[in-house]
Formats: C-alpha cells, structure tokens, sequence
C-alpha cells in the first residue's frame, strides 16, 4: 500500500537534503523522484511518535501523515541487524572491489557530465563581470547567473562524492 494521497504531500528541507545527498539525485529529478517513491513504497508500521514507517525496497520513508509532510528518507537493507561472521572468498572481494572501482569511475564521469553545462554558464558570468565594459548592474545580474550555476555544481558535485566516498571506503575495507 503506498502513502495515500501521496501527491498532497510535502517535503521537509531536511528530507530533501538527505535524499539529494544519500540518493544522488539532482534538483530537476527531485519531484519525480519522490513522488515515484511515494506511490511504490508499502507500509511497514507506526512508530511510537505517530510516525509511520514505509519500505520501497531497502529505501526507508519516515512521514507525518497529520502534517502529510515527508520527515525523512534513508537507505537501510533489511538484513543490516542480522550478525554474520561468514569471510568472504578472496576471489569474491577482488571481483566486489573491481565492481566498487568501476562505479566510482562512472560516477565521477556521471558527475562531471551534469555539471558541464552549469560549468559554462559560471564562466560565461564570471566573463560578463570581468568585461572593462561592464556596469554594476549587468555585474549584478551576471553576479546571480554566477551563483546560480555554483550553487547547481556544488549540490551535484557534493552529491557525486558522497557515493564515491562510500564505494571507495567500502573498497579499502577489503
């Protein structure tokens, strides 16, 4: 069952940081994104707090259903509270660390490719205020076209390094 009336939900600036953050997901995505999740997640329980839990696959939705406001999302398997002191093959760890290495490669490639455009569009205002020619005002708007596009990169890029410093500690754990 997924969150019912879903679409009159909102989310919470924390929410949508965390999931920007832990999902790689860009502001353009961000509302198909939820939304997607919002419809295909099934519920799991009512919290203690009036909460209520919901699972779409190991990604968790904590929402307020008085509020209709989504609290949190967070990526949680299953089977994390299962202990296990199973070793795994080395000929396993080598083929897992390739898989991790590939991924951070096309994620950093992934990154770099958002973020071009954006890229452009801060050196073409760092341009435009530079120009002898410029007035403050046309600084002024240049100046917001500038921080608009740094802001874009930043998120992308913050997003970007958070995976690829995931996967590559995961690596050096061996």
């Amino acid at each position: 069952m997924s969150v019912k009336n879903y679409t009159m939900y909102t989310v919470t600036a924390h929410a949508k940081e965390r999931i920007l953050t832990r999902f790689n997901i860009t502001d353009d995505e961000f509302d198909r994104w939820i939304q997607r999740l919002l419809q295909q997640c099934v519920y799991v329980k009512t919290q203690d707090n009036g909460r209520v839990k919901y699972r779409y696959n190991d990604i968790v939705v904590i929402v307020n259903q008085k509020k209709r406001t989504v609290i949190t999302v967070f990526s949680e398997n299953e089977h994390d509270d299962i202990p296990t002191n199973v070793h795994t093959n080395p000929e396993i760890k080598s083929a897992i660390n390739q898989a991790l290495q590939q991924f951070s490669n096309k994620k950093k490639i992934e990154v770099a490719k958002k973020i071009h455009d954006d890229l452009a569009k801060m050196l073409n205002a760092n341009e435009r205020m530079i120009n002898p020619g410029t007035t403050y005002l046309n600084a002024n708007n240049a100046w917001d076209d500038f921080i608009e596009a740094f802001d874009k990169v930043k998120s992308r890029v913050n997003s970007g390094r958070a995976l690829i410093n995931e996967a590559e500690a995961r690596q050096h754990e061996g």
